[in-house]
């Protein structure tokens, strides 16, 4: 997972999260070190919101089973982390 800012996006280390599998097949994991409400987001690469997802679990599962294959934006609080879609 490479993590990725643009300008006034705070850097990803400031929101921890990991991103799984990667490269991602039909669904891949958000995971948190804590359980608090969060909302994530995924960009295609023409900055398309794709899905997004409200949860206060520590984990949360995202399905891209009908997106086709290429690069993916995973955001939460102004954190981006990117995916890849085979």
């Amino acid at each position: 997972v490479v993590p990725t800012t643009e300008p006034g996006e705070k850097p990803a280390e400031m929101v921890s999260f990991d991103v799984f599998p990667n490269p991602v097949g039909d669904t891949f994991v958000v995971r948190f070190p804590d359980s608090r409400l969060r909302t994530v987001q995924v960009f295609n690469a023409s900055g398309v919101l794709v899905r997004e997802k409200q949860s206060a679990e520590a984990q949360i599962t995202l399905d891209l089973k009908n997106e086709p294959a290429g690069l993916y934006r995973v955001g939460v609080d102004g954190a981006w982390k990117q995916v890849v879609k085979q």
